[in-house]
């Protein structure tokens, strides 16, 4: 995640979603991935809103998608698939207004997502984070669980006077 202003509000946040299939021979089938931004931004028109959706390749993302009255973020008409090896980048924009979202007051948005598909007739979800890399370790094994977080500090203007 990144903001256009992380010193205030309002700011446009931009979630880039990263998918990659690691088999090297079998394809990711029925891929679903549900993201509910009110959980992380607080109440949708209130606290934030959302501006725009996007994804390579095109097809992947969900048209409808909203975040909050529609939250499966993967295109399900046709249903969608990555190839062994292959990739696909979802981007979200939205508009943060307020930090109702911030329930507990330290100015920090976290954020996961889970993907779900088939390899080979197995239905499984797996969760990665840490922004565009969905392996940030390396390791071929996409198995970290730390949320992807962005500060929202708010600025304070202050005046000092010198004598």
């Amino acid at each position: 995640m990144s903001s256009s202003n992380p010193g205030g509000l309002p700011a446009t946040i931009t979630i880039t979603y990263v998918f990659e299939n690691f088999d090297g021979a079998t394809p990711l089938t029925t891929l679903g991935a549900v993201e509910d931004l009110s959980a992380v931004f607080g109440t949708h028109a209130v606290d934030w809103s959302f501006l725009s959706a996007s994804s390579t390749p095109m097809g992947l993302v969900n048209p409808a998608f909203n975040g909050h009255s529609v939250t499966q973020l993967i295109n399900q008409a046709p249903m969608q698939s990555l190839a062994a090896g292959a990739t696909g980048t979802v981007t979200v924009t939205l508009l943060l207004t307020a930090d109702g979202g911030d329930t507990d007051m330290d100015q920090v948005y976290c954020n996961q997502v889970m993907l779900t598909g088939e390899l080979g007739g197995v239905r499984f979800g797996d969760t990665s984070t840490d922004g565009a890399d969905p392996d940030p370790n390396g390791d071929a094994v996409p198995l970290e669980r730390d949320p992807s977080c962005i500060m929202q500090v708010p600025v304070e203007l202050q005046s000092f006077t010198i004598d």
